[in-house]
Formats: C-alpha cells, structure tokens, sequence
C-alpha cells in the first residue's frame, strides 16, 4: 500500500525551495557589495594562484575586472548548475519505472543537492572575491583545504537528504526503487553492468556486479594519475 506522507520526508514548502535558490547569488552578491565598500583598501595586484611550491604565480589587478570576476564566475556557474536542475524537474515525469508522485519527489530532493553544490561554489567564490584581495592568507594551501570541506560538506549533505529521502519513500510503499538507496544502485538480480540514474538523467553502475569496482577506481585513478604528473613535473 502506498501512503502518502512520510515522517521521513517532507515536501519542501515552496517558501524554502525559492529560498534554497536564491541564497547561491545573494551570498554571490553580498560579497560583491562588500568588496565594493572596501575598494579603497584592495591593493593593486595580488595572488590568486600558487604553485605546488607554494610560491604564487598567478595575480589579478585592482580593477573591475579582476576585481569582481570571482562574482561573476561564481554565479555563472551556479546559473549553469541552476539549467542543470530545470531539465531535472522538467524530465521529472519520465522517470524510468517510477510513479508520477516519487518522481516528482525524486527530482525535489536532486534539485536539493544540485543547490547544495551551488551554495558551496557561492562559498567558494566569496572567498577568492573578498579574502585574498582584503585579507591575503599566509598559508596558500588554506584556500584549498577551505575549498575541499565545503565541497565535500555540501556532497555528504545531498547525499544523507537523498539516502533518506529514497528511504521514505520505499517505507511508504513506492514501487521503481528497487536497488536504489539514493546515492548508489546495487541489486544483484539484474545483469546489467550500467543503469539509470534514480534523477533519469545519465547512468550510474550496478555495484552488484562484479566489474562495478575495478570500473569506479579505473575512472578515479585517471584524474589522480593526471594530478600525479603535474605534482612530480613541477
């Protein structure tokens, strides 16, 4: 039987959802309104890239350009990521083997993540708009480890809302979801190698199948490998 609330899940009131939208850009905003009060302190060049040596080789100019672009990349990419997640909730009703009502709930709690990356990217860009500019870092490695914990923050809080959320909606009796658990698909009744993504959008490996593994770590080893090189030839 198929019920029609969960504990687990609740629909997020429309307030929050336009809330949960907006805030990427006005934290985008803020940044650039502060930067603007602060021009008079803003030097004439400073560092925005460094080395794996430490030692900084990339500048930006105390002008408008270089000054607000940070803003601008930053809401360019969250505009991006927001196109990103319209296709998930125009395609919402076309999802795989799901009822009308978990799809629409499915691509709810996408869209949620897809939000979730683009307030982590707002946060991102606020400090390279206003930090190195206003307040240089000593260590130019705590950009990056600032960068990595609220990235990796704002995937494990998508990641927990979708594990749960496809966990209410199992309890509450939707069929579809079989082998799904919101963040990966394992069913070991099914042959395939690839399947669809709960979202609809792209494919996801089976993790019951027994090439699932040396797959995954195929696809992450190139990048690492890539990192590597660069690290030793520098």
């Amino acid at each position: 039987m198929v019920t029609d609330s969960s504990d687990d899940f609740k629909e997020r009131p429309v307030r929050g959802r336009l809330l949960l939208t907006a805030l990427p850009f006005v934290i985008l905003l803020i940044g650039a309104i502060v930067l603007a009060l602060q021009w008079d302190s803003i030097p004439e060049r400073w560092a925005v890239h460094w080395g794996f040596n430490g030692q900084p080789d990339g500048w930006a100019t105390k002008s408008l350009f270089g000054a607000f672009l940070p803003f601008a990349a930053g809401a360019g990419i969250c505009g991006f990521l927001e196109l990103i997640a319209l296709v998930v909730r125009v395609g919402s009703s076309d999802r795989n083997s799901l009822s009308p009502e978990s799809a629409t709930k499915i691509s709810q709690l996408t869209t949620d993540f897809v939000r979730f990356i683009e307030i982590a990217i707002s946060l991102m860009f606020l400090y390279v708009g206003v930090a190195l500019p206003l307040s240089p870092p000593t260590n130019p490695f705590r950009f990056g480890w600032f960068t990595l914990i609220v990235i990796a923050g704002a995937i494990v809080a998508g990641m927990i809302r979708l594990w749960k959320g496809v966990r209410a909606l199992k309890e509450a009796g939707h069929s579809g979801l079989e082998g799904y658990n919101g963040i990966i698909y394992k069913k070991h009744d099914d042959p395939r190698l690839w399947v669809p993504k709960i979202s609809g959008l792209g494919y996801t490996l089976n993790f019951a199948h027994p090439w699932a593994w040396p797959i995954l770590i195929a696809i992450l080893a190139i990048p690492l490998l890539v990192v590597f090189a660069l690290v030793v030839r520098s």
